[in-house]
């Protein structure tokens, strides 16, 4: 038998106990997340140098990142707004 240093949980599990999971992930623990149709996640604590001034320039990198923004005519039905989205996306 292995001794697998991981638990795994679904995505619903995550989704109902997350302050459970945050406090064992806090504690030392790693925990992968799965997802039917999505890869899954790791999550384990982060290393011990990692403090607050890294985290808020990460956000601040965030903040200053161009931010996509949507036009459309609020008139266009839901099902022309995602063709139009569609045929766009796969236009040569």
């Amino acid at each position: 038998m292995t001794n697998n240093p991981y638990h795994t949980i679904g995505a619903k599990k995550f989704r109902e106990n997350l302050e459970e999971i945050f406090d064992k992930v806090n504690s030392g623990q790693s925990i992968i997340v799965s997802h039917r149709f999505k890869k899954p996640i790791k999550l384990e604590p982060l290393e011990r140098g990692f403090n607050e001034q890294k985290q808020l320039l990460g956000l601040k990198a965030f903040d200053a990142s161009t931010k996509k923004t949507y036009e459309f005519n609020k008139n266009t039905t839901l099902k022309q707004l995602y063709s139009d989205s569609i045929a766009k996306k796969y236009a040569r």
